[in-house]
């Protein structure tokens, strides 16, 4: 009950703070965001919804559509009838039917006018940080400020698991996300929030973390940021990623295999539970304090995502496993495998099993919300990184890396 209750204090100050940010960040001065988004414009940075990067192929996507969307929402904020706590809360945007990246047009150029429309049912912690981000620049600038902080954090991040846990963990790790693409992560607001918050929980992990009890509030509150701030695209890499990493970190404790997985069970439900209660949060405010009936768009959303109406659970699944080049992880895993044949380590079995498990994850996913997953697998793909890091880390718990390095040494 003592657990509960602070559990839940940490829980109502998250919402208080996502209020908080939405209404503080509203009350910025126009003029700047207005002056941002035209040069944003006028550069052509957002020219169409979806844009290719190096090659012609799904997996090199831009998602300019969800980015231009974003930044219309940061910009109606300020022109909107509405009062402060309903754009907070019900976040409008301007459309005129077309593309999102010609409604942002249409906005600066004010040539014609534009239908207001509310998105309500997400927290849009993307938008609220857009905002407050084009006061201060624009969003070309921004895009190179996304690639710099996320390359100093991954590489951070390298470092330390090279020194933590062994160089052998830092390549597997850098594999996982090159995989999907990083690069193509670190350049859209829409990726950047979710692949922040996983390379930040990684640090974290590394840093802070010394016993199983102390990653609870931290799945929790990484569970909440990534309802808060990722519209869908990829959650499970702010849960799975650092539960990978602090698997292997233990590789020296022996907590028993009963207890790995219930260890593992029980932060893996602590993180969908701050992921739902904070959906559940939104959609409670948001009904019972504005008009918008949010409950009831959102559930019928959920109902529709989770249908096979376009796509069956299998087709949803193998068309998010198609983005993958395989290729590298397999070679990867083919070495992994030759050298814990060679040098078996008997007790990494526990480690390897647990990783093995949470690799399943994203399938799982694909396939319970197989029409969202089958229609957008362009990018709900990247999640595949919590598979191939699991079980690039499931052969690697079962190496002795300790002999590899007495036998290199001799």
């Amino acid at each position: 009950m003592k657990r509960f209750l602070v559990f839940s204090f940490y829980f109502l100050v998250l919402i208080a703070c996502y209020l908080l940010f939405g209404l503080a960040t509203s009350l910025l001065p126009q003029a700047p965001v207005e002056e941002h988004v035209k040069e944003t414009v006028d550069q052509h940075d957002l020219q169409s919804d979806f844009w290719f990067a190096f090659l012609y192929k799904s997996t090199y996507y831009m998602d300019n559509f969800t980015d231009a969307l974003i930044v219309n929402q940061a910009l109606t904020n300020g022109r909107t009838e509405q009062n402060l706590w309903q754009r907070t809360m019900l976040v409008p945007r301007q459309v005129s039917g077309g593309e999102e990246c010609a409604n942002l047009r249409l906005m600066v150029d004010g040539d014609q006018p534009l239908q207001e429309l509310c998105y309500p049912r997400y927290w849009h912690g993307s938008t609220f940080l857009m905002r407050a981000l084009l006061y201060i620049n624009d969003y070309l600038a921004l895009r190179t400020f996304f690639y710099l902080l996320s390359s100093l954090l991954l590489a951070w991040a390298l470092v330390l698991m090279a020194r933590r846990i062994g160089t052998w963990a830092a390549v597997v790790y850098a594999l996982a996300l090159a995989s999907v693409n990083l690069f193509i992560m670190q350049h859209s607001i829409q990726f950047f929030t979710t692949l922040l918050l996983a390379l930040a929980g990684t640090l974290w992990v590394l840093y802070r973390v010394r016993e199983p009890r102390q990653l609870l509030p931290f799945f929790l509150v990484m569970g909440s940021l990534t309802a808060y701030f990722d519209l869908l695209t990829c959650p499970l890499l702010t849960w799975g990623i650092p539960l990978l990493v602090w698997l292997v970190s233990r590789e020296k404790v022996d907590d028993g295999i009963c207890e790995t997985h219930k260890s593992s069970i029980l932060h893996s439900l602590i993180w969908v539970v701050g992921y739902g209660a904070t959906w559940a949060a939104k959609w409670l405010l948001a009904t019972v304090t504005t008009s918008f009936d949010v409950f009831a768009d959102a559930t019928g959303q959920v109902a529709l995502r989770a249908s096979v109406e376009q796509f069956d659970r299998w087709e949803a699944m193998t068309r998010n496993l198609e983005q993958v080049p395989w290729f590298y992880a397999t070679v990867a895993l083919v070495v992994l495998v030759v050298l814990a044949v060679r040098h078996f380590n008997r007790k990494g079995w526990r480690q390897a099993l647990t990783c093995f498990v949470v690799a399943l994850a994203p399938l799982v996913w694909f396939m319970a919300l197989a029409n969202h997953s089958g229609l957008h697998f362009w990018f709900t793909y990247r999640i595949l990184a919590v598979t191939i890091l699991g079980l690039l880390f499931a052969a690697a718990s079962l190496v002795d890396w300790e002999s590899i390095k007495l036998k290199s040494k001799s």
